[in-house]
C-alpha cells in the first residue's frame, strides 16, 4: 500500500556521469517497459524495479484518478 512519502521524483540528467549515486536519482528502471527512464518523471517503489508514473501530464492524470477514487470511497 502507498505510504506518505513513497512518491519519488527523477531530476534532470546528472552531470557526474552514468554511475552517479545522487539522491534524488536521475534514472530508474521501468519494469513495465523493460527500459530505463531518465529525466523528469515521478515514480513509486515496486518489487520489480520501479513503477514509473511519467512526467507532469501523467502525474495530473494520476491525481485525477486518485481524487475520483477518494470520492468513490467517501460515497461521493
Amino acid at each position: 500500500m502507498y505510504r506518505p512519502g513513497d512518491l519519488k521524483l527523477l531530476m534532470p540528467p546528472c552531470r557526474q556521469g552514468r554511475d552517479c549515486d545522487c539522491d534524488p536519482p536521475h534514472r530508474v528502471p521501468d519494469a513495465r517497459s523493460g527500459g530505463v527512464v531518465r529525466g523528469q518523471a515521478a515514480f513509486l517503489p515496486h518489487s520489480c524495479d520501479e513503477w514509473v508514473i511519467g512526467g507532469p501530464d501523467e502525474v495530473r492524470a494520476l491525481i485525477a484518478d486518485l481524487q475520483a477514487a477518494l470520492q468513490a470511497f467517501e460515497g461521493g
